[in-house]
């Protein structure tokens, strides 16, 4: 315990003091290393007890997201779906939570903000729609992804436990997905308002 409590202390300390020099990402698979150097756990039992065939899945999803961004697909997809619309504003930004909420259950969080929110930006330009009220309708969408395994590391580690399959995530996944977006229909209609936010600027 004290071993690993020191492990913790010095991958907490480099994340919020060295960050800048090094990667937090690369800090995390150090502090995993070191948990090994410093005889915390044996190698038998971390291979016994990690999942592999979910983080290959969840690796997988994210080079596929990066492939998609680096050949422009996202961004030719994004184009066409919006510059076709032509909504009033308020569905607009109903169509652009459903979109999002789409593309979050195929890749990351972060990957699905990084690749939307630019061009709902653009979009915005054009319905005169507040930025923040964008940013709102693209960032909390972009957390709510229920359906499939690959949609956020908490729905990895879910499904790692073996209690369930993919059909059952989905078929629950997509009730929780509606009630999300229906709630988030009636605190952009009812709640925003009262905090002073307007749909068009």
């Amino acid at each position: 315990e004290k071993k690993l409590g020191f492990v913790l202390a010095v991958v907490v300390f480099s994340w919020l003091f060295l960050s800048a020099w090094i990667n937090i990402a690369i800090t995390s698979m150090l502090g995993g290393i070191l948990i090994f150097v410093v005889d915390v756990v044996e190698w038998e039992d971390i291979e016994a007890y990690i999942n592999w065939g979910v983080i290959l899945m969840y690796g997988g999803a994210l080079v596929v997201a990066n492939s998609l961004v680096e050949t422009g697909a996202t961004n030719w997809l994004s184009q066409t779906l919006f510059s076709r619309l032509d909504l009033p504003p308020f569905l607009f930004l109903v169509f652009l939570a459903i979109f999002t909420m789409l593309v979050t259950e195929g890749v990351s969080n972060v990957a699905a903000v990084a690749i939307i929110l630019p061009l709902a930006f653009s979009a915005a330009d054009i319905y005169q729609i507040n930025p923040v009220i964008i940013t709102l309708s693209v960032a909390l969408p972009g957390g709510l992804a229920f359906s499939l395994p690959m949609g956020s590391p908490p729905n990895a580690i879910a499904f790692s436990s073996g209690y369930y399959r993919v059909k059952d995530a989905v078929k629950r996944g997509l009730i929780i997905t509606f009630i999300a977006w229906i709630s988030y229909i009636l605190v952009a209609w009812f709640y925003w308002p009262l905090l002073g936010l307007e749909i068009i600027v």
